[in-house]
């Protein structure tokens, strides 16, 4: 087994455990204790709190990955530079985002501000410094422990907190900036210990010595990429607040949380490749490139293909645990069409980190930035024609265009190959012959979910040694 393989499987140990927890919460408990307008206000400062870490972060992370293999630079001052830098944007990011806000809001009553709101800026923090512990951490092959933190000790939280709301301790808003506040600490404990296994002295005067010109010059364009990826990836659910409500917010986002739940399976994947990804480029090693970009399509895939066959033949079944589940009935088709483009954006690997971490990620950007202009055109179509699942078609297409014309550029330009086809079509009849056997079997309920689980790890079994042959 490749250390890929065993890193990647025990990273998706804790994501399971972690989707567990996510799903205990988000389907039993969370439903039990807010109406949709609540359940969709919490998705949507949860979101928007990721997506102001990724953007403030200011490429950081991407920044460090790139050019922690550098024989060119020292590497304590380049880790010093990054150290001091992500310090003071956490510093500034809860000073504008939190403290800002509450303390204008003690003379001046700031309209439709809610206090909720106020761990939009927690939650950013938090986000910052685990976006920054699992980069740092991946380049030392340790993702593991701040992978566990994120996962795991802060889905134990929120589901304390939660509970604590059901038996009427604490209130809604109560639950909301708790949440908040524990994930700011974690997520800067979780950086405290990555920087520790760094080159860095902790010198924050390092903040005031500029970086070389080739850092800064991928940084600048790291800024803004990472900024129009996470713009890209969030733009669903703040535009379906925007012409909508939080209730439709609500309903869409208990159906993206389905789909979202194979992201987490595979986001370590994508960080612990990064890294890897940028030291083949460093070097110019393009079979590697190739073979490691197969690698990583191949085991999407069979995770994609996995969970879509496990929802589309149970999810009526899971929705019958929701409390109050029939109000959610409408985000039972939006979660198959979501699930089908997660599949077709498999088939392509990794080619986000392949193309960011490369010489050409300037274009990265370019071809970002078109796909989210074309997105924005097509939810304002969508959205008020077709409601929740506009905004879901027009995600496919955008996971679609996205990583078809990033392909089509790395194909061109480094003779990377799009999708692996043979690989790929030998994991779609197999899951394509089970889907259709459990469709037709007339059982229903639990029965139906224990065999869909059977038949799927008895399927990986018997074609083990084929699939060890694909990677």
């Amino acid at each position: 087994m490749t250390i890929l393989v065993k890193q990647f499987s025990s990273a998706s140990i804790i994501n399971l455990f972690g989707i567990g927890l996510a799903l205990c919460i988000q389907i039993l408990v969370l439903p039990s204790i807010t109406n949709t307008e609540e359940y969709g206000m919490y998705r949507w400062i949860e979101r928007t709190g990721t997506l102001f870490a990724n953007i403030l972060v200011l490429g950081l992370h991407r920044t460090y990955v790139k050019f922690h293999s550098d024989s060119t630079l020292n590497k304590s001052e380049f880790d010093n530079a990054i150290f001091a830098r992500t310090t003071a944007i956490i510093i500034g990011t809860l000073t504008i985002l939190t403290l800002a806000p509450w303390g204008l809001n003690q003379f001046y009553t700031l309209p439709y501000f809610r206090t909720e709101y106020y761990s939009i800026g927690t939650i950013s923090v938090g986000g910052i410094a685990f976006l920054m512990s699992l980069r740092i951490a991946s380049t030392k092959d340790k993702l593991l422990i701040p992978l566990f933190q994120q996962n795991i000790v802060l889905r134990i939280t929120l589901l304390l907190v939660t509970l604590l709301v059901f038996y009427g301790v604490i209130n809604f808003t109560q639950m909301v900036l708790i949440y908040g506040w524990s994930f700011l600490l974690l997520g800067t404990m979780s950086l405290l210990r990555s920087w520790q296994g760094t080159n860095t002295t902790w010198n924050f005067s390092a903040l005031s010595k500029p970086l070389q010109p080739k850092i800064r010059s991928y940084a600048k364009f790291t800024i803004f990429g990472s900024s129009v990826d996470i713009i890209l990836a969030t733009i669903d659910v703040q535009m379906l607040m925007f012409l909508t409500d939080f209730s439709s917010v609500g309903i869409y986002s208990l159906a993206f949380f389905f789909a979202s739940t194979i992201d987490s399976i595979k986001r370590p994947l994508s960080q612990i490749l990064a890294p890897k990804f940028s030291t083949y480029w460093n070097v110019s090693d393009v079979q590697s490139l190739n073979k490691l970009n197969h690698k990583s399509a191949v085991i999407q895939t069979i995770i994609t293909a996995s969970i879509l066959i496990i929802l589309i033949t149970n999810i009526e079944w899971i929705f019958s645990f929701i409390p109050g589940g029939e109000r959610f009935n409408e985000s039972i088709p939006v979660i198959q069409i979501l699930i089908v483009g997660r599949l077709v954006s498999s088939f392509f690997g990794s080619n986000g980190e392949l193309i960011s971490t490369s010489p050409f990620f300037k274009m990265n950007l370019r071809i970002t930035i078109i796909v989210l202009i074309l997105t924005v055109l097509f939810n304002l179509i969508a959205i008020p024609t077709l409601g929740i699942k506009g905004v879901a078609i027009s995600n496919v297409i955008t996971l679609l265009l996205l990583n078809s014309l990033r392909s089509a550029f790395l194909l061109y330009k480094s003779e990377i190959v799009p999708i692996y086809f043979s690989s790929i079509l030998y994991v779609i009849i197999i899951s394509l012959i089970l889907l259709f056997i459990l469709i037709n079997i007339e059982i229903n309920g639990v029965y139906k979910f224990a065999t869909t689980i059977a038949l799927l790890v008895t399927t990986i079994l018997l074609f083990k040694r084929n699939i060890i042959k694909l990677l």
